[in-house]
């Protein structure tokens, strides 16, 4: 079925789901072409994490991904494709995938980032090369036009011309070194491109830096993103369960996806290795205990404890406290909602999926992302470096901060406090008396209320233990004894038997030992024997 062009409208393009049919979603593709405004159509359709994709076979999936990158050939490159492109050149060997993304590139000026990228992707493609075509979705003999990815990847190298200079050595080391794995045809255009690329140029300046940016990577917002993590239960490769904010309390984390079941060495396995290469050089770091780093499956009903452990041990891993492989036993829906995970299914098999790595903190937000293209170990320790750095600095400022704060409540409870027990009326009397002083000799006939004194002695119970908890911390304990003191006269003499000579000795031991307590050096009990005073710090 054709859809004609005028019946592409937004509704359409938008609103693809996994009902759809192939050929459906192809025509749109068809539709689309020679028309910038439908870009973002096409974007979508690269997402590994499109609806579309969802119960439908590895092989569509890879062809619907291709035939849209094809038609950017026509439309140019959407702001955003290039992570896309360059992670299928960098990983792919899929000769359909590969092909498609050569061909997209030359729907824009040549695009510095990529150039590095031909060689990686003819070395991986060059014994898995096939014949392809991009004029229909679905074939007929004869074809009417016929290439293949290798061939798409020199036309391309050559449509870059002289800003594609650097590539010449490594095109003639193939030529001389590598003839047996190319057939007569792919030779001549090898010689067609070394020509090409024979005198050193730049690439233009119009060409568009804005492709640099992966905007494919949008976590989901929470305000209470803990939370919604506490829901994730994960089971390691010791098969010891725990809430996956457990494992990120107060560190670090690098976290990155993988599946054993994954056919492409580029991607999973060489994930892991990195991984372990990454573990390894941060046992001998100061980073050591304060970072983990972690790997879960994105098929954890296959995915084993038993199969995680052969798994990341046969790529170097080394398994400790904050070295895991993982699978996710509840809250995985929850977990790829809130990363944004490139992943999609056939029932529980992975039939797509991206090379994804993250820096989270302790609350489990997203410092970095590295996805699509592959990361490197050296590019992920100098991230780890940096948020370590600003943790340290961040902690140093918020301690600067509350001193001011700290030493203010040392004073209240130490020197306020005392004075408050002091001073507060203790009898109807002393009621009458404050009232009076202020003028409100009119008011001096409130009674006496019997919880006044359990209210004192709460106070007064409270600033001994203040003043307790910091006598032991120092092994000094004289303002502890006359705070001590001063309570049992206040309370017993003071309080029960109405003795008031009692009750003012009593307050002047709490204000004693809250002073002492509150001085910054300690004052020797000997000293005060022998009638001179001896400091000695803390």
């Amino acid at each position: 079925m054709k859809i004609s062009r005028n019946s592409t409208a937004s509704a359409q393009l938008n609103n693809i789901s996994a009902h759809d049919t192939e050929l459906y979603i192809a025509n749109l593709i068809d539709a689309v072409k020679g028309d910038q405004k439908d870009q973002k159509f096409l974007l979508d359709l690269l997402k590994e994490n499109n609806p579309a994709y969802q119960e439908r076979s590895s092989n569509v999936v890879m062809r619907l991904r291709g035939y849209a990158l094809a038609a950017m050939y026509y439309t140019g490159l959407p702001p955003g494709s290039l992570p896309f492109i360059c992670a299928i050149l960098e990983t792919e060997r899929t000769a359909y995938l590969v092909a498609a993304a050569a061909r997209a590139l030359r729907g824009a000026a040549p695009i510095k980032k990529v150039i590095p990228l031909f060689l990686k992707s003819i070395d991986n493609i060059r014994l898995h090369d096939d014949a392809i075509t991009f004029t229909e979705y679905q074939p007929h003999w004869p074809l009417l036009e016929n290439t293949t990815a290798l061939n798409e990847l020199l036309l391309t190298i050559q449509y870059y011309g002289n800003a594609a200079y650097e590539l010449r050595d490594g095109l003639l080391f193939l030529t001389n070194n590598r003839s047996s794995d190319f057939n007569k045809e792919i030779l001549k255009q090898l010689n067609a491109t070394i020509d090409a690329v024979s005198v050193p140029g730049k690439t233009k300046q119009d060409c568009c830096d804005h492709y640099e940016d992966d905007i494919d990577f949008k976590p989901a917002l929470f305000f209470n993103r803990k939370k919604e993590l506490s829901k994730v239960i994960v089971q390691d490769q010791d098969s010891n369960d725990q809430p996956l904010t457990e494992l990120l309390k107060d560190k670090l984390t690098v976290l990155t996806f993988f599946y054993t079941r994954c056919d492409n060495p580029l991607k999973c396995s060489m994930n892991i290795s990195r991984l372990a290469t990454l573990a390894h050089d941060l046992v001998n770091s100061p980073m050591n205990k304060s970072v983990n780093v972690i790997g879960i499956t994105y098929d954890s009903p296959y995915d084993s404890p038993n199969q995680l452990i052969v798994y990341g041990a046969n790529r170097g891993m080394q398994f400790s406290d904050t070295v895991k492989l993982l699978r996710v036993k509840e809250g995985y829906e929850d977990l790829k909602t809130l990363l944004h995970l490139g992943v999609s299914y056939i029932g529980s098999v992975v039939n797509i999926h991206r090379n994804e790595l993250y820096i989270l903190d302790a609350e489990g937000d997203v410092l970095h992302a590295f996805t699509h293209e592959r990361w490197d170990v050296a590019q992920v320790k100098t991230k780890l470096e940096e948020y370590a750095n600003r943790r340290t600095n961040e902690k140093k400022a918020h301690r600067l901060l509350l001193r001011p704060v700290k030493n203010l409540s040392k004073t209240f409870y130490s020197v306020v406090m005392p004075l408050l027990v002091a001073l507060f009326p203790k009898c109807p009397l002393c009621w009458a008396a404050y009232l009076s002083s202020f003028g409100l000799s009119g008011l001096s006939f409130i009674p006496y209320s019997p919880w006044l004194y359990p209210m004192i002695v709460a106070i007064v119970a409270f600033n001994f233990y203040v003043i307790f908890k910091r006598a032991y911390r120092r092994k000094y304990y004289l303002p502890c004894i006359l705070s001590g003191g001063g309570m049992l006269l206040i309370m017993l003499l003071g309080g029960l038997l109405k003795i008031h000579f009692a009750l003012y000795i009593g307050i002047v031991f709490v204000l004693a030992g809250s002073l002492l307590n509150s001085y910054p050096v300690r004052i020797s009990a000997n000293a005060l024997t022998k009638k001179s005073l001896r400091l000695s710090w803390k």
